[in-house]
């Protein structure tokens, strides 16, 4: 999946439906091509109360049902004409032993709210006192969060305009990684070559998994969603009416992948990941991942950026008890 939904959209079951589309199931799946009109089921008694209702078309779930289960295969949408007796051919559906289920085509819809739609369920900006903060101070944009995770989804519709772009690197000036950007030519000498919106530190051929694992290159794109999570708590756009608010909507996050899109990252990855943040400037680094022994390689360079001011986070683990956890 690419995007990871900050934006969570709520869906509900609502009253309304489209009263012309019926969806029914077979006992058994259709044995014969849709297309044939005579027959379009392959089941007589099922063929015969379609052919009296004289559906408009009759579709499986996706043109290409191959490699779909079984139970899936047996559903078929029909669409009936403006006329049709919607009721009387769900009632004679009902009654047929080869069709198991029968009901309308329900509507979902949107529930929408004014500005960050769900921020009256992020509990944990209110219990910190969030809004007596932002009447203080929001964030500022100079102030660049380094989150070293499975990357960051840096086109996320609640997040891209909080994503650093490096300004030597950003070809055509228009803050967005794009492929006009793309040069092959080291424009500030930092020794990462087209680093428009930050590093892949991932090479772990020793952890398979699908994506992007085996080598490092300029894409932090995030194939796990962790890393895209993390950085929306941390800077998500504010009062833009979708999505959710970060506890720092004024600050830019840096996109730093040194984790598989399985979650496993090797130590020399998030070594070199911390050192890439603080060399480029920034002043907060989140690391929300650990284990639970030390790595003194790990502790050379977290003592290397803490001497440097750079603030250094860490999550607790999820383990629920007091275990000791790096």
């Amino acid at each position: 999946m690419k995007r990871f939904v900050l934006c969570i959209f709520l869906l509900s079951l609502c009253s309304v439906a489209f009263p012309k589309v019926v969806w029914i199931k077979l006992n058994q799946a259709p044995v014969l091509a849709k297309s044939n009109k005579n027959s379009p089921t392959g089941v007589q008694t099922v063929d015969r109360i379609l052919q009296k209702h004289m559906p408009e078309k009759i579709e499986s779930l996706l043109p290409d049902m191959a490699g779909l289960s079984e139970s899936l295969q047996k559903w078929r949408k029909v669409v009936l004409p403006d006329h049709a007796d919607v009721e009387t051919f769900i009632a004679a559906c009902r009654q047929n032993s080869a069709i198991t289920d029968v009901h309308i085509n329900q509507v979902f819809r949107i529930h929408q709210r004014v500005d960050d739609e769900l921020y009256s369920r992020q509990w944990a900006l209110q219990i910190i006192q969030a809004e007596s903060a932002w009447a203080i101070e929001r964030g500022k944009n100079d102030i660049l969060i380094a989150v070293i995770d499975t990357g960051v989804d840096y086109e996320h519709p609640d997040l891209w305009q909080n994503v650093w772009i490096n300004p030597a690197e950003d070809l055509n000036n228009n803050g967005r990684f794009d492929p006009e950007d793309i040069n092959h030519i080291d424009e500030d000498g930092n020794g990462f070559i087209d680093d428009i919106v930050g590093w892949d530190f991932t090479d772990a051929p020793d952890h398979p998994t699908g994506g992007d694992y085996l080598d490092r290159d300029n894409d932090p794109m995030d194939e796990h969603n962790h890393g895209t999570a993390v950085s929306g708590i941390i800077s998500a756009t504010s009062d833009n009416g979708i999505g959710i608010s970060g506890l720092a909507p004024g600050c830019r996050v840096m996109a730093i992948k040194s984790f598989t899109p399985a979650g496993y990252g090797e130590e020399d990855d998030s070594a070199a990941a911390i050192l890439y943040a603080v060399q480029q400037g920034a002043r907060v680094i989140n690391m929300s991942w650990g284990e639970k022994y030390i790595t003194p390689l790990l502790e050379d360079v977290i003592q290397y950026a803490f001497e440097r001011g750079v603030v250094m986070v860490a999550s607790s683990g999820n383990s629920g008890n007091d275990q000791i956890h790096y």
